[in-house]
Protein backbone atom coordinates (compact mmCIF):
# COMPACT_ATOMS: atom_id res chain seq x y z
CA UNK A 1 0.00 0.00 0.00
CA UNK A 2 2.36 2.09 0.95
CA UNK A 3 4.33 1.82 -2.28
CA UNK A 4 1.49 2.00 -4.30
CA UNK A 5 0.78 5.34 -2.64
CA UNK A 6 4.41 6.66 -3.77
CA UNK A 7 5.28 6.99 0.08
CA UNK A 8 8.44 4.74 0.25
CA UNK A 9 9.84 2.58 -2.68
CA UNK A 10 10.84 -0.62 -3.60
CA UNK A 11 13.84 -0.59 -1.70
CA UNK A 12 14.80 -1.73 1.88
CA UNK A 13 14.33 -4.56 4.45
CA UNK A 14 12.36 -5.29 7.69
CA UNK A 15 13.54 -8.58 9.80
CA UNK A 16 12.62 -9.51 13.09
CA UNK A 17 14.62 -11.38 16.15
CA UNK A 18 14.60 -14.76 16.25
CA UNK A 19 16.56 -15.60 19.06
CA UNK A 20 19.59 -14.10 21.02
CA UNK A 21 21.95 -14.93 17.74
CA UNK A 22 19.47 -14.97 14.73
CA UNK A 23 17.10 -13.49 12.53
CA UNK A 24 14.63 -13.63 9.92
CA UNK A 25 15.39 -10.77 6.87
CA UNK A 26 13.64 -10.66 3.50
CA UNK A 27 16.20 -11.99 0.88
CA UNK A 28 18.42 -9.41 -1.29
CA UNK A 29 16.66 -10.39 -4.44
CA UNK A 30 13.24 -10.12 -3.13
CA UNK A 31 10.33 -8.06 -4.69
CA UNK A 32 9.46 -5.68 -1.53
CA UNK A 33 6.27 -4.87 -2.70
CA UNK A 34 5.23 -8.93 -3.12
CA UNK A 35 6.95 -10.82 -0.69
CA UNK A 36 5.96 -14.17 0.10
CA UNK A 37 7.18 -16.58 2.84
CA UNK A 38 10.04 -18.34 0.27
CA UNK A 39 11.66 -14.52 0.50
CA UNK A 40 12.03 -14.72 4.38
CA UNK A 41 15.49 -16.28 5.23
CA UNK A 42 16.98 -16.66 8.65
CA UNK A 43 20.43 -15.44 9.24
CA UNK A 44 22.94 -15.61 12.13
CA UNK A 45 24.18 -12.06 13.18
CA UNK A 46 27.43 -12.89 11.27
CA UNK A 47 24.92 -13.24 7.95
CA UNK A 48 25.65 -17.21 8.01
CA UNK A 49 22.43 -18.47 6.37
CA UNK A 50 20.46 -20.86 8.72
CA UNK A 51 16.92 -21.20 6.87
CA UNK A 52 16.03 -20.60 3.59
CA UNK A 53 18.07 -20.82 0.54
CA UNK A 54 18.33 -17.08 -0.86
CA UNK A 55 21.02 -14.37 0.07
CA UNK A 56 20.41 -11.97 2.33
CA UNK A 57 20.56 -8.06 1.69
CA UNK A 58 24.19 -6.57 1.78
CA UNK A 59 23.00 -4.55 4.85
CA UNK A 60 21.92 -6.99 7.20
CA UNK A 61 24.93 -5.49 9.16
CA UNK A 62 22.28 -2.97 9.87
CA UNK A 63 20.15 -5.21 11.31
CA UNK A 64 23.03 -7.52 13.38
CA UNK A 65 24.86 -4.63 14.95
CA UNK A 66 21.75 -3.49 16.66
CA UNK A 67 20.50 -6.75 17.54
CA UNK A 68 23.80 -7.20 19.15
CA UNK A 69 23.74 -4.05 21.13
CA UNK A 70 19.90 -3.81 21.92
CA UNK A 71 18.95 -6.69 23.28
CA UNK A 72 15.43 -5.20 23.63
CA UNK A 73 14.97 -4.60 19.76
CA UNK A 74 13.11 -7.33 18.16
CA UNK A 75 12.94 -5.62 15.17
CA UNK A 76 14.50 -3.30 12.68
CA UNK A 77 13.13 -1.57 9.40
CA UNK A 78 15.48 -0.28 6.69
CA UNK A 79 13.09 1.92 4.65
CA UNK A 80 14.09 4.61 2.06
CA UNK A 81 11.04 7.08 2.20
CA UNK A 82 11.39 9.03 -0.21
CA UNK A 83 11.31 12.95 1.50
CA UNK A 84 12.92 11.66 4.28
CA UNK A 85 15.89 10.75 2.21
CA UNK A 86 15.96 13.85 0.11
CA UNK A 87 15.90 15.78 3.51
CA UNK A 88 18.95 13.88 5.12
CA UNK A 89 20.65 14.06 2.05
CA UNK A 90 21.28 17.56 2.32
CA UNK A 91 21.67 17.72 5.75
CA UNK A 92 18.50 18.89 6.62
CA UNK A 93 16.84 17.75 10.30
CA UNK A 94 14.46 14.39 9.80
CA UNK A 95 10.91 16.24 9.50
CA UNK A 96 7.50 14.27 9.26
CA UNK A 97 6.38 14.52 5.76
CA UNK A 98 3.27 11.97 5.78
CA UNK A 99 1.93 10.79 9.22
CA UNK A 100 3.20 7.72 9.62
CA UNK A 101 5.97 9.39 9.97
CA UNK A 102 4.54 11.29 13.01
CA UNK A 103 4.89 8.59 15.29
CA UNK A 104 8.84 8.39 15.41
CA UNK A 105 8.96 11.44 17.32
CA UNK A 106 10.75 14.97 16.55
CA UNK A 107 14.39 14.34 17.30
CA UNK A 108 15.03 11.19 14.53
CA UNK A 109 19.03 10.62 14.81
CA UNK A 110 20.72 10.65 11.48
CA UNK A 111 23.99 8.61 10.85
CA UNK A 112 26.31 11.27 9.61
CA UNK A 113 28.44 9.68 7.01
CA UNK A 114 29.04 9.45 3.52
CA UNK A 115 29.37 5.90 3.26
CA UNK A 116 26.78 3.79 1.55
CA UNK A 117 25.53 1.17 3.95
CA UNK A 118 24.66 -0.93 1.03
CA UNK A 119 27.72 -2.02 -0.85
CA UNK A 120 30.05 -4.63 0.47
CA UNK A 121 28.37 -3.59 3.87
CA UNK A 122 30.34 -5.03 7.32
CA UNK A 123 29.90 -4.65 11.10
CA UNK A 124 32.28 -1.37 10.56
CA UNK A 125 29.59 0.15 8.35
CA UNK A 126 26.70 -0.98 10.56
CA UNK A 127 27.88 0.34 13.81
CA UNK A 128 26.95 4.08 12.82
CA UNK A 129 23.56 3.04 12.58
CA UNK A 130 23.52 1.32 15.50
CA UNK A 131 25.41 4.20 17.70
CA UNK A 132 22.81 6.73 16.19
CA UNK A 133 20.00 4.47 16.85
CA UNK A 134 21.45 4.13 20.32
CA UNK A 135 21.11 8.14 21.02
CA UNK A 136 17.25 7.75 20.37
Amino acid sequence: MLARADIVDHSGHGSARRDGESFYINSAASARGALTADDIVAVDLDGNLIEGSARPPFEFHIHSEIYRVRPAVHAVMHTHPRWSTFLTMIGAKYRAVYAQGALLGDDIPLVDSPLSVNTKSTRVTGRPVTRAASSA
